[in-house]
């Protein structure tokens, strides 16, 4: 049975969540290793944008740098195990 350690290094490609405040208006096919985006209102008044996407380290920084770029602050990064 692999274990968390096994399956969580720099260059294997694991599905993680990642919520950041703020509307982004974008379709899957615009982010590369995006599986889907949706959006859900936190205190009943912010929308948080929450992408679900199957990526390495190194395309999980990108994404990171995009939605900063896109000026949202990053609430959550999560593994989500398969």
């Amino acid at each position: 049975m692999k274990t968390i350690k096994d399956e969580l290094t720099l260059f294997n490609a694991l599905r993680y969540e990642i919520r950041a405040l703020g509307n982004l208006e974008i379709h899957n096919s615009e982010w590369d290793y995006v599986e889907s985006i949706y959006h859900r209102k936190m205190d009943g008044i912010s929308i948080v944008t929450i992408l679900i996407c199957i990526v390495d380290q190194a395309a999980l920084l990108g994404i990171i740098r995009r939605l900063y770029n896109h000026g949202l602050p990053i609430i959550t990064v999560r593994f989500l195990e398969t």
